[in-house]
Order: structure tokens, then sequence, then C-alpha cells
């Protein structure tokens, strides 16, 4: 199976819900590529699915997969595609997956003075994206870059807008939902430091 066949296998596990297909697909991952390819072909993946209304479901599969090869949680620490994956989108669903399935079996089996500098070293890279990231957002403003109803078609409890117009709210709210999605990651990683004081 090539890499290609192996996602289109994983969307359609992805469009009926099924773990344990997922688990198979990302199985035949496993056989055709090393442990640092799979962890950033798995983050590409997930990035390219996500919508906030699916994070919970996502997670469910992210949380598959580490379990299923616990060290791609742990590839290029801090740097691992997974936990970008989970501050590029804002994702405190794939976040808290992330910490529980990875972090946290970690951590258990390293000496307690060595929690905080791991958090920090998270807390860096997440700050840094976070950074990053903002900055390149842009914004928008209705009339010049979507329009609201469409005159003539509203109803008393409904209006119409054109697709291009909801692709484009469609993405400020998933961009709206990721600045907060990534404040929650910073706030998180901040109190599990400041915990350990």
């Amino acid at each position: 199976m090539t890499k290609e066949q192996v996602l289109i296998e994983m969307d359609e596990c992805l469009d009926c819900g099924s773990v344990s297909g997922f688990e198979e697909q990302f199985e035949n991952l496993l056989k055709i590529y090393n442990d640092e390819e799979v962890s950033l072909i798995l983050a590409q993946y997930l990035m390219e699915k996500y919508m906030r209304f699916k994070a919970d479901g996502l997670a469910s599969y992210m949380e598959a997969a580490i379990r299923m090869r616990p060290n791609l949680a742990m590839i290029n620490h801090p740097e691992n595609p997974l936990f970008k994956l989970a501050i590029i989108r804002g994702s405190k669903d794939l976040y808290d997956c992330y910490m529980e399935e990875a972090v946290f079996p970690f951590l258990s089996n390293v000496v307690e003075d060595e929690h905080q500098d791991h958090y920090y070293e998270l807390l860096s890279v997440a700050e840094k994206m976070d950074e990053m990231i903002f900055q390149n957002y842009e914004p928008r403003i209705k009339g010049l870059h979507y329009n609201s109803g469409v005159k003539g078609i509203e109803r008393q409890d409904r209006i119409s807008i054109s697709q291009e117009d909801y692709a484009i709210i469609e993405n400020t709210m998933e961009a709206y939902n990721s600045i907060v999605g990534r404040k929650e990651i910073l706030e998180d990683l901040n109190k599990r430091i400041e915990q350990i004081d």
C-alpha cells in the first residue's frame, strides 16, 4: 500500500467514525515509514482534517496512534509535530490528548526535578508559535472581505449568504477559536510550571 492509499482509507475511517479501522491503517503507515516520518504524516493528516467541531473525534484518533506507538509523541521534543499541531490549531482537545497520552507517561519515568524543565520547553515552543501565528492574522472587514445576507432572500429567522462569504466567515471563526485555544494551552502550561515551584 502507498501512503496515498492509506490516507484514503483513513478518510473512510474518519467518515464512519471507525477508530479500529484507523488503527489498522495507521499500522500500515508504520510498515512503510519510520517513526519520525509517521509522526509528521499523522500531524499533517490531522491538520488537514481539523475543524473545531471535529476536535474531540480527531483527538481520539491521535490517542489511538500514540497508544500504538508512544514514542511518536516524543520525537524531536519539544518540537514534536503532534504538539505543534495542537498549538497551530489552538486545539485544547488535541493538547489534552498529547499531555495525557505522551507527556504525563513520560514524566512518570523522569525525576521530578526535571518536570519543570520539560514544561518550560513546551511553553517556549508554544509561545514562539503563538507569536508567529498571531502576526500572520489579518483583519476581515464586512463589505470588503465578505458580505452579509443576500437582499430579497432573507426570511424572518434566516438569511442567505454566498458560499465564498460563508467560507470566509467559517475561516474567521476557526482563527478566533484557535486564538482562544492557544490562550488556554499557554495558561495550562504556565499553571503546571507554577504548581511545581
